[in-house]
């Protein structure tokens, strides 16, 4: 029995050695589920699974032994990985539940809970995953849609870095007057794949969103390894060989590209983010709901609807025809007063008008022959002619023609001089159950405020077309 006593934190190593040992127990578990399950229905979810095993296999390998100093960056960006596999509680094809399915989660579970324990013994010795250099406000998941081509080309970049690393690995034996040259090679490439799995990974999975810190905590990581490799490689100069230096230099290069290209996503959220405040400021309102008195019941329930909807992740900072889409779209302006016969249209009125982004009009036969619905939309059209106008028809009997039902100002087009001219064409969404029905309409108007492409992104990335369910209607 030794006298020694172990060194500080001892233990804790002890510990940290244990926890990742468990990842690779759930590895291995995972890995026979997965052969087991062999369903072919299912491999549209068992890819991204087998691709999370991959890299959490290339991080236990890196550190089961011997935890290095960024053990702690790399299970925080697995745990991130491992969250964004989505694993839905029914079968896509067959809409029932699956065992097949409940065993994946489980699994899942399992796998979050050995990640986050050996991440929490990590930081018992002091190893935290660092904060990336994201501005402020900038969140830590940014949306696909609107980044497309930069995250492309950053899935590009680092295709590329791959295939130079694959090029350093054939020349790390060139002959050399550094004995450590090939350690040196060795131990640089390790390191670096697992943070290129990682951020190819962080672009591969999420449906809407990339997870952008742990996207930067690995382009960062990488810049760093590769400064501190090309920087040796430099300081021996003549004693490597010259297709060292010309790899190091290329793949220098391509990180530096990954990082360019990552600030630039950054400027793209931030350039949105400043968008949506020009759009706040310029718009008070993201639209202005014009009808009759006799139709405030539609009015009413089409305001609610619209102002209570939460609108996806993926949408929020996208462009529309009403300004950046935030996470809500109100607020919408109804006039609750009303206006008497003998009033006028009051400057708070006016001033909504023209603070609006938009004009939905609930027509009827009632708003048909309103005066004050005709002035709204007259003084709209001719103040804001590229103001997108949404008309609306409300529940009026079924033989109803929709001209019948337009108010005076919408069933001609306008010259320059606010006078009408040619038959209109605006298109109608039907809240009558024999057409569109209620449902249906309120979604096409969410679509009139969202946009063609903003809405259609979003249609065809939902898993149903259950309008009342995506829509909370």
């Amino acid at each position: 029995m030794s006298g020694i006593a172990p060194p500080p934190g001892h233990l804790f190593n002890l510990a940290l050695i244990e926890r990742i040992r468990d990842i690779g127990d759930e590895i291995e578990n995972q890995r026979v589920l997965l052969r087991q399950i062999g369903d072919p229905g299912l491999k549209s979810l068992l890819d991204p699974l087998q691709q999370v095993l991959a890299a959490a296999n290339a991080v236990l390998g890196a550190h089961g032994g011997a935890p290095g100093a960024d053990v702690a960056q790399e299970l925080a960006g697995l745990l991130s990985l491992t969250r964004a596999v989505r694993l839905p509680t029914r079968d896509p094809e067959t809409g029932e539940t699956s065992f097949n399915l409940d065993r994946m989660r489980g699994a899942q579970g399992r796998m979050v809970m050995a990640l986050a324990n050996a991440l929490d013994a990590a930081r018992a010795l002091g190893l935290v995953p660092p904060d990336p250099a994201l501005p402020g406000g900038l969140p830590a998941e940014v949306p696909r849609a609107g980044n497309e081509d930069l995250l492309r080309d950053i899935a590009a970049t680092l295709d590329q870095v791959s295939a130079q690393l694959a090029e350093l690995e054939k020349v790390k034996a060139e002959p050399s007057e550094i004995r450590r040259q090939e350690g040196l090679i060795a131990f640089y490439l390790g390191a670096m794949r697992v943070q290129v799995d990682l951020a190819r990974l962080q672009l591969t999975l999420g449906e809407r969103t990339v997870d952008f810190a742990a996207l930067s905590r690995a382009s960062q990581t990488m810049a760093e390894l590769t400064g501190d490799f090309f920087a040796t490689v430099m300081a021996w100069a003549g004693r490597v060989a010259a297709a060292v230096r010309h790899a190091a230099g290329a793949i220098r290069d391509g990180v530096k590209h990954v990082l360019k290209a990552t600030s630039l996503v950054i400027e793209n959220i931030s350039r949105n983010q400043r968008k949506a405040q020009y759009t706040q400021d310029l718009y008070k309102y993201r639209a202005f709901i014009s009808y009759s008195r006799n139709d405030v019941e539609y009015a009413s329930i089409l305001h609610r609807r619209l102002e209570a909807w939460r609108v996806p992740s993926g949408l929020v900072g996208q462009p529309s025809p009403t300004g950046v889409i935030t996470r809500r779209l109100g607020p919408i302006f109804r006039d609750i007063e009303g206006l008497r016969p003998g009033d006028s249209i009051s400057d708070a009125l006016d001033a909504a008008l023209d603070s609006s982004a938009a004009l939905i009009v609930i027509c009827s036969m009632d708003s048909a022959k309103s005066i004050w619905v005709n002035e709204e939309i007259s003084r709209f059209r001719a103040r804001h002619p590229k103001r997108p106008i949404i008309p609306v028809i409300a529940d009026v009997p079924g033989e109803t023609e929709v001209e019948d039902v337009f108010p005076q100002a919408l069933r001609h087009e306008l010259s320059a001089a606010g006078e009408a001219t040619s038959r209109s064409d605006f298109p109608a969404f039907d809240m009558r159950f024999t057409s569109d029905g209620f449902a249906l309409a309120v979604v096409k108007v969410l679509g009139g405020l969202l946009g063609e492409n903003a809405f259609r992104m979003f249609r065809s990335s939902a898993r149903t077309m259950d309008w009342r369910k995506i829509f909370r209607i």
